[in-house]
This record gives structure tokens, C-alpha cells and sequence, in this order.
């Protein structure tokens, strides 16, 4: 179990690194709109606060990230998201999940 959570991890991370590499935008973007765009951070909602916690690990100061389930002893199998949860998906710039039905209520709030 622990091999499948750490490839898991390890493509999360992967997926983040890529997909921060694309946001960064260019350094000759010209106007205010590289100003504010350099300001903002990526917004990522994770299922759990281990991905939010690697996910800030990785984008730094870049992102702010937020996990749906942030208790350890929250079960992710039998978590039942809300409406809350489902508003901060739609919102996010990114969302990281485990997938391999660790974290079945992701696909239920996308």
C-alpha cells in the first residue's frame, strides 16, 4: 500500500512541477497584465493535506493549496464531499488526487 501511495505522490508532484513550469508565464510579457498575473498565486485544491502539504512544498510562494480532507484520521475512502468542496474544485487553477480509489468523492464533486 505504501509503493502505491508513494508512486502517487511522486506523479502528483510530477503533474505540479509541470503544470507551475507552464503557468510561470514568459519574463517579456509587457503590461500590466504580466504584473498581476506575477502576483497571484496558483490556486490547488487537493484531496488530502499530504498532497497540499507537497504541493506547497513544491510551488512555494507560488501557490496556495487546500485539502479537502486536512484530519489524518478522516477516512478518504468514506468521505462524502459537500457543497463547499464541490465550489472550491470549480474554483481551482489545479486539483490533485490519488485516483486509484483512495479518494473516490474527488471524481463524485468534478
Amino acid at each position: 500500500m505504501h509503493s502505491k501511495l508513494r508512486r502517487s505522490a511522486l506523479a502528483g508532484t510530477a503533474v505540479l512541477a509541470v503544470a507551475l513550469t507552464s503557468c510561470a508565464g514568459s519574463q517579456s510579457e509587457a503590461g500590466t497584465q504580466a504584473t498581476a498575473a506575477s502576483s497571484d498565486k496558483i490556486s490547488i485544491v487537493t484531496s488530502t493535506n499530504m498532497y497540499s502539504d507537497i504541493a506547497e512544498s513544491v510551488g512555494g510562494g507560488k501557490v496556495s493549496a487546500t485539502a479537502i480532507i486536512d484530519s489524518i484520521s478522516q477516512d478518504p475512502h468514506s468521505y462524502e464531499g459537500t457543497a463547499r468542496d464541490r465550489l472550491a474544485l470549480s474554483e481551482a487553477d489545479l486539483v490533485i488526487r490519488n485516483g486509484g480509489g483512495f479518494d473516490p468523492f474527488m471524481e463524485q464533486l468534478a
